[in-house]
């Protein structure tokens, strides 16, 4: 049991480091808001990577609207994913319990699998506010 716990505190530290974690000298961070038609985005994630394709990504969790992340600095890609809201499942009393179906993506590609989106990374703490649209 001690060598798993071992095991997946390296894990979660490698993790760090790779998403330019503590020490990272070439990461600064990126909050602001989230909307898509206008209403802000329940939950997701929004990832900076490098657009030379150089360097570790960098990202947060977007919640209420809002984030803040580690993005390295520099010329980014930058993909936001958000789960679309599914209604809880119904069933029978005699079925039992279901579980629900796996979310879908509710942003379109051009935001995250075939991201549009750039945004230069500068050195310090910066907002960048993002309003998507269909």
């Amino acid at each position: 049991m001690r060598h798993l716990l071992s095991l997946m505190a390296l894990s979660f530290s490698i993790t760090l480091l790779g998403c330019g974690g503590e020490g990272g000298a070439n990461t600064a961070e990126v909050s602001g808001t989230v909307k898509f038609d206008g209403k802000e985005i329940t939950e997701g994630n929004i990832v900076f990577t490098p657009a030379d394709g150089k360097g570790s990504p960098g990202g947060g969790m977007i919640k209420d609207g809002k984030y803040t992340a580690k993005a390295p600095v520099g010329k980014c890609k930058v993909s936001i994913t958000a789960p679309k809201p599914t209604p809880a499942a119904k069933a029978a009393p005699e079925d039992g319990p279901q579980a629900p179906p796996p979310p879908t993506e509710l942003l379109p590609a051009k935001y995250n699998t075939a991201t549009e989106l750039i945004y230069e990374v500068k050195s310090g703490a910066q907002t960048k506010d993002w309003d998507l649209t269909k």
